[in-house]
């Protein structure tokens, strides 16, 4: 166990940010699993919102913007930031 806790600690940011964004597609996949088991969705509409598939996909948007920032507050990482100062490096 302490050979693996040292292996982690020679690990980079970029190394630990490369793991989390391999896993996205696998988080959206869950997302859309879960919502594929639904029979039936009912949508209830006070005005001026979108209704209908719109607001489906809408509500799938939403819930994928939610997981980064799960991600910063699981391991402290901020996903969007991360990329950004890489980026930065790079030009």
């Amino acid at each position: 166990m302490s050979a693996k806790a040292g292996a982690w600690k020679e690990y980079s940011s970029g190394a630990y940010l490369e793991m989390i964004i391999k896993q996205l597609p696998q988080m959206a996949s869950v997302v859309s699993k879960a919502l594929s088991k639904a029979k039936d969705v009912s949508f209830i509409s006070t005005g001026g919102q979108d209704v209908g598939a719109a607001r489906l996909t809408g509500e799938v948007v939403n819930v994928m913007g939610q997981i980064t920032p799960l991600v910063r507050n699981m391991t402290g990482i901020d996903v969007p930031k991360s990329i950004a100062a890489m980026r930065a490096q790079e030009a």
